[in-house]
């Protein structure tokens, strides 16, 4: 899929490149975010990611996350997730699997050397601090809620 955008980037009206920027720029947040938060990051309506999508000769743009989730799927932790993406993406992904995979692959990182020791520094610095404060809007807003709590 990077591949076709970058062959069509060119030919693209200057939203629709500003929307591939992004695609290309952060391709696992295509497969874990939502597309109207994907737009918002880009600075762009929704129904400009949706445009993309058909651009590139997909129905719709859940046919471009399935194929961005399948890729995040196959490729390891550390691996670009843009690698080994077709166009011929499964239908039948999950994306509750893909966010699971990604956070044991990030949860079993914490004990690799220099991880643990910052994530105790960083703790000791939130216990130390005197006032903490949690912002989260729209679909950010349980996390902070329970960052807060």
């Amino acid at each position: 899929m990077a591949e076709l955008l970058v062959e069509r980037f060119e030919n693209m009206p200057p939203q629709l490149r500003v929307a591939a920027r992004f695609v290309l720029d952060h391709p696992k947040d295509v497969a874990l975010m939502s597309m109207r938060e994907q737009a918002h990051q880009a600075g762009v309506s929704h129904s400009t990611m949706m445009r993309l999508a058909r651009w590139l000769g997909l129905e719709g743009y859940e046919d471009m996350r399935s194929l961005y989730a399948r890729a995040l799927r196959e490729t390891g932790a550390g691996e670009p997730a843009r690698q080994g993406m077709g166009q011929d993406g499964d239908p039948g992904y999950s994306i509750a699997g893909v966010v699971a995979d990604t956070l044991a692959a990030q949860i079993s990182s914490l004990g690799e050397y220099g991880s643990a020791s910052q994530f105790v520094a960083a703790a000791e610095l939130l216990a130390r601090s005197r006032n903490l404060f949690g912002l989260g809007s729209r679909s950010g807003y349980p996390v902070a809620n329970h960052f807060v709590h």
